[in-house]
């Protein structure tokens, strides 16, 4: 066997020259990195509130769309909005959410940007799992004001990520 290591963010490893390689290996080793996977990716999804009308869902750092995929299955009003910051990752994501149509799409950003925190749609929910945790408190702070301005009414937050424990 080959060896393990622990994968770099998706959107940190194109940002500093690593060429996707962090990405190609959580795409091939995912599930080795993250237990359960298919269990926390049902639970975000049994999270979103159901609705009737077409709504916008948003995921960041959607990785390679196993989390998207399974939000636009679970959510038939469901339109996603999916965002990575690596090239490979959007594309395994492409890939994967191709069978959703239009109700999909993927789109380049970077999670400490701001640029991308304004929408033009109403945002029913927005999603995250296993990104957030490597921005600092104050970037994790402007983030967290930004998406509570950017849901509508009666919309959901919802962030699958590991917090540090307050004590050994």
């Amino acid at each position: 066997g080959r060896r393990l290591r622990e994968p770099r963010i998706a959107e940190n490893n194109e940002r500093q020259g690593g060429g996707g390689e962090g990405s190609a290996l959580f795409i091939d080793d995912g599930a080795v990195f993250v237990p359960y996977r298919d269990v926390q990716i049902e639970t975000v999804a049994a999270l979103i509130p159901e609705a009737s009308a077409p709504v916008h869902v948003v995921e960041l750092c959607c990785g390679e769309g196993l989390l998207g995929a399974a939000i636009l299955a679970r959510h038939e009003s469901a339109i996603l909005h999916a965002y990575d910051g690596s090239s490979a990752m959007r594309a395994a994501a492409r890939k994967k959410l191709k069978l959703f149509g239009k109700r999909a799409e993927v789109m380049a950003f970077d999670l400490t940007g701001e640029d991308w925190r304004r929408f033009p749609w109403p945002v029913h929910a927005i999603v995250s799992s296993l990104a957030i945790h490597h921005l600092n408190a104050k970037a994790k702070k402007r983030l967290f004001r930004d998406l509570a301005r950017a849901l509508a009414p009666g919309g959901a937050l919802v962030i699958d990520d590991p917090i540090p424990a307050t004590t050994a």
